[in-house]
């Protein structure tokens, strides 16, 4: 009988799971905790998660994605982005910082390149863009659409 070998599954591109402003409602809790250096349990205990739910690591690799949050031997600090966007320098610098946020995730840098004065298409066909020429997982497509 010959070996048969098993396929591994390809992986997502990675992607946000949540968008911007949940990412900025995210950190904003953090700052409420002092900001930096803030424990992944204290955080996961204050929104009410464990720090194995999926909610709660998405929420973290979301606001990591975009630039917010940083982590470093399990504890949390906002970025200088992140204070950027939660306490502005004026609104000037906000706007800034939240073009900036936008355009850090892998994903979203590739699609504003490829969009950059063209129209986004509707949900779905950027749905089905995102399986075939970014590798996005079928069943992830429309929350990484609906989310840029």
């Amino acid at each position: 009988m010959e070996n048969i070998e098993k396929q591994s599954k390809l992986r997502s591109r990675l992607y946000p799971r949540y968008d911007l402003e949940d990412s900025i409602k995210f950190i904003e809790v953090l700052q409420k905790l002092g900001g930096a250096k803030v424990s992944t349990t204290a955080l996961a205990a204050v929104i009410g998660k464990a720090v194995n739910n999926s909610t709660f690591i998405g929420r973290v690799s979301s606001s990591k994605q975009f630039g917010l949050l940083a982590q470093d031997s399990g504890k949390l600090s906002i970025s200088t982005l992140g204070k950027e966007i939660l306490i502005p320098r004026g609104e000037a610098g906000k706007s800034a910082a939240m073009v900036t946020a936008l355009s850090t995730p892998d994903l979203y840098k590739a699609l504003i390149s490829n969009f950059n004065g063209k129209v986004i298409p509707d949900l779905a066909t950027l749905g089905n863009l995102l399986v075939h020429d970014y590798r996005i997982e079928l069943s992830a497509k429309d929350t990484a659409a609906r989310n840029f």
